[in-house]
C-alpha cells in the first residue's frame, strides 16, 4: 500500500483526489518528502524527519507566520491511517482526508482568532476552523502533537497531526470532543 500511496502523491496534479486510494495533492502549501525549503515548525529548535513505516511523512504544510506541521503515515492511533479509518470512533463520515479537508486543516492550523486554539497537554494543540458545508455549520478540529516521535529506536522529531475531524455547529477548540 505504501508504494501505491507514494506514487499517487508524487504524480497527482488535480485539485481533488479520491479518499480511499490517495492522500491530498501537492500545491503551494503541501509538500511530500523531502521537506520543502524554508519549512519550520516553530521557529526555534524544531526537528522533523521523514522515516520508515508510521514515521513516514505524507505531507508537510507551512504555517502562516507561525510554524508548520506535518502528517505522518501513522497507525490506527494517529496520523493518516488513524484519520482515514474514521478516528477512534470509526466514523469515516466526519474524518475526511481529501484535498478539501486538508485545506481546512491548514486553515485551522493558521487560525488565531479568540477561542480557536487550546493546549490540552504540553506539546499538544487543538486548532479549529469554522465553515459551512451544504448549508450546515461545521467546525474542523485538528489535533497536533509537537512532542518528539520515536519509531524504531530513532527520534524523528515532531509527531505532527494526530487526528482531524469535523463537528456539527460552530464551536471553539473546547467544543472539539474526542474524535
Amino acid at each position: 500500500m505504501r508504494s501505491a500511496i507514494t506514487g499517487v502523491v508524487l504524480l497527482c496534479t488535480v485539485s481533488s483526489v479520491a479518499v480511499g486510494s490517495a492522500v491530498p495533492p501537492r500545491d503551494s502549501s503541501y509538500r511530500v518528502v523531502p521537506k520543502p525549503p524554508g519549512w519550520d515548525c516553530d521557529g526555534f529548535d524544531c526537528r522533523a524527519e521523514d522515516g520508515p513505516g508510521a514515521a513516514r511523512v505524507i505531507l508537510w504544510f507551512k504555517g502562516a507566520g507561525f510554524g508548520g506541521s506535518l502528517l505522518r503515515e501513522g497507525n490506527s492511533r494517529f496520523g493518516y491511517k488513524h484519520i482515514s479509518k474514521g478516528g477512534s470512533t470509526n466514523n469515516k463520515t466526519n474524518h475526511p482526508v481529501d484535498a478539501a479537508a486538508v485545506k481546512l486543516w491548514e486553515k485551522a492550523h493558521n487560525n488565531f482568532s479568540k477561542g480557536s486554539k487550546s493546549f490540552p497537554y504540553r506539546g499538544g494543540m487543538v486548532s479549529t476552523y469554522k465553515y459551512t458545508s451544504g448549508g450546515k455549520k461545521r467546525t474542523m478540529c485538528v489535533v497536533e502533537d509537537g512532542n518528539d516521535f520515536v519509531y524504531g529506536g530513532k527520534n524523528n522529531g515532531i509527531k505532527g497531526v494526530i487526528t482531524a475531524y469535523w463537528v456539527s455547529g460552530h464551536v471553539g477548540a473546547a467544543g472539539c470532543a474526542k474524535d
